[in-house]
This record gives structure tokens, sequence and C-alpha cells, in this order.
């Protein structure tokens, strides 16, 4: 099943989960293997090398350093669906 749903900060298909996904998110779980589906993925590789000095000072949660927030995507989710409700 493919998704064909997109938000506004989706930004690469990934062809892998076959869904529209965020190439900074995707990055991140790369950079830290939080997912052992994204592991060995060339897109994930791709879009570490696309963000990889926003990310060179990112470090994991509870290590010290700064943290990737969600805020950007809540927002986003929060906006589409207010959109929605008009």
């Amino acid at each position: 099943m493919r998704c064909t749903y997109k938000f506004p900060s989706d930004d690469f298909y990934c062809w892998r989960y076959q869904v529209w996904y965020n190439s900074y998110d995707c990055a991140y779980r790369t950079k830290f293997q939080t997912s052992p589906g994204c592991r060995d993925c060339p897109q994930g590789d791709g879009n570490l090398k696309r963000h990889s000095v926003k990310l060179a000072n990112v470090r994991w949660p509870g290590a010290g350093g700064p943290e990737i927030s969600d805020d950007l995507e809540v927002e986003t989710v929060a906006d589409v669906l207010a959109a929605a409700l008009k």
C-alpha cells in the first residue's frame, strides 16, 4: 500500500516504506540508527549528507548538546487540521 498524503514539511518519498517524509527526520534517524528498518538505506545516507551541517552538533537525547525538536511537525499537523476544519 502506498501513502499519497503529504504534509507540507515532507520533501522526499521514502521508497522503503512508500510514504512521503521529511528528509531532515530521515537524516536524524539514519545518523542515530533509531529504526532497524532505516539501516543500510541509500536514501537515508543521501539525506544525511544533505543535512550534515545542520546535524553536526546534534546529539542523541540525553547525551548533552542540542536535540532535535518535533515542534515543527506538531505545528504543521495543527495547521493542516485547522485548515481542513474551516
